[in-house]
């Protein structure tokens, strides 16, 4: 369990599965670490539809530099994949607050996906049996050339 807590000393608990979507996993221009914290942000997303965690929790979290973690968000700036707010303090150059967003509208559920239809179709009825009569261990009777098993000498 992690013992991560925000600039307020609130308890940071992450939901426990991260979303990483294929244009992101397989996109070039974005380093592994980068992929692996945008996964981070999108469980941290899912409660509040933003991220606020600090650069230092990421840090933290992951054993590296502040800098590493900064150079990941803006790869994901740059490439779109994350937006960026910045509030900061009145009259003043010093940041007070750090909003990451995840580009779209997420992930949301296909209710007519390949597999979902193959679901429907995949009821014990339509199984059949036809192909499956051969057993799968040889009879008493089944002889091997040699005296050798069937995977070869020593298995």
């Amino acid at each position: 369990m992690n013992n991560f807590k925000n600039k307020k000393g609130k308890k940071m608990n992450p939901s426990y599965y991260a979303i990483i979507p294929a244009n992101v996993r397989y996109d070039k221009n974005i380093t592994p670490n980068a992929k692996l914290l945008y996964g981070e942000i999108t469980a941290l997303c899912n409660k509040e539809g933003h991220c606020w965690a600090t650069n230092k929790y990421f840090s933290d979290l992951y054993n590296v530099s502040i800098v590493s973690v900064s150079k990941w968000i803006t790869q994901l700036v740059k490439n779109k994949y994350l937006i960026r707010e910045i509030i900061y303090k009145e009259n003043t150059k010093q940041i007070d607050k750090r909003y990451l967003k995840i580009v779209g509208e997420g992930i949301k559920e296909k209710l007519n996906t390949p597999i979902k239809e193959k679901l429907k179709d995949n009821t014990t009825s339509s199984n059949t049996t036809k192909n499956n009569t051969k057993s799968l261990y040889p009879s008493k009777t089944t002889r091997y050339n040699s005296g050798k098993d069937r995977l070869g000498e020593g298995y």
